[in-house]
């Protein structure tokens, strides 16, 4: 039997003639990630305003616009290894097996290394796919603002750290009407206020009467009286109305008299005769009515 000292180096040899092939397992993740937002200087400072009976809430923000990136990232792992192959290749393994580790073990890795260098790698590519632009406006505050009240009375307010502020019109006020929020460098933001769904009707019919003294920007100022929120049927049956009789004279006034005569046969059938009365009262439809008919 040989000796211990020959058979290692017996099985030494054996591995040198073992031919060692190389294998590379590669395996690849693609996922994808959002880059950060960058903001772009902010612009034009806008104000809105929401009014719930006398309360305001007036929101202040200046135009910006975001953009964000979108990349594909790949992370590739490469695990290389190696496998013995050749005439003797048998007979190496079958002495890794039977011979003790510490002796044929440490041939067999070293050989095993020095033919196919094995270990892991890891890899990131980063890839940029898309870059979309949104809307990210800037909430202003600590932004001193004013409201102008109908009596002419001004209040004066600051916004809290999500741009908002909050005002509530005194008793002193009219129980419907207009507030205007201001600040420089601003366009004005008006809101109609009411406390209930008459004191908004009686507001919006005084305004109805208004528009006519101003026929250059009547249009405009129909389009601005309020819808009143209602809560009964008779007020739901009269926002209804008080619809028809705006688009009929909106019509009228822009000399479509044909469509404001449907209208306002559509009104008299159905609609109240308060509103019926304030749409024949109305000079754009009087105009309509006593305008010869249109050739055929």
């Amino acid at each position: 039997m040989p000796r211990p000292r020959t058979t290692a180096v017996i099985a030494a040899a054996l591995l040198a003639q073992a031919c060692v092939t190389p294998t590379t397992r590669t395996q690849f993740d693609v996922t994808t990630a959002l880059g950060p937002r960058v903001p772009s200087a902010p612009g034009a400072v806008t104000l809105t305003v929401a009014a719930t009976g006398r309360a305001l809430t007036i929101t202040a923000s200046a135009a910006r616009q975001c953009r964000q990136a979108r990349y594909e990232i790949t992370r590739t792992v490469r695990t290389r290894g190696g496998t013995f192959k050749g005439p003797n290749a048998g007979t190496a393994l079958l002495a890794l097996v039977f011979w003790p580790v510490t002796v044929v073990g440490l041939a067999a890795s070293t050989a095993l290394a020095a033919g196919t260098g094995t270990g892991t790698t890891t890899s990131t590519n980063q890839r940029l796919i898309a870059t979309t632009t949104s809307a990210c406006p800037l909430a202003l505050a600590a932004l001193p603002l004013r409201v102008a009240l109908p009596t002419g009375a001004i209040l004066t307010v600051t916004t809290d750290g999500t741009g908002t502020a909050h005002v509530t019109i005194p008793d002193t006020e009219p129980p419907a009407g207009v507030a205007t929020a201001l600040v420089p460098n601003a366009p004005p933001a008006p809101v109609t206020y009411y406390v209930d769904h008459a004191a908004c009707v009686a507001f919006r019919t005084a305004g109805l009467a208004a528009s006519v003294a101003a026929p250059a920007g009547r249009i405009a100022a129909l389009r601005a009286l309020p819808d009143c929120a209602a809560t009964t049927a008779d007020e739901r049956q009269l926002e209804a109305a008080w619809t028809t009789l705006r688009r009929a004279v909106l019509a009228a006034a822009a000399g479509a008299c044909d469509r404001a005569a449907r209208l306002g046969a559509e009104l008299a059938a159905s609609g109240p005769a308060t509103v019926d009365a304030l749409l024949r009262a109305d000079p754009a439809i009087a105009a309509c009515a006593a305008a010869p008919p249109a050739a055929p």
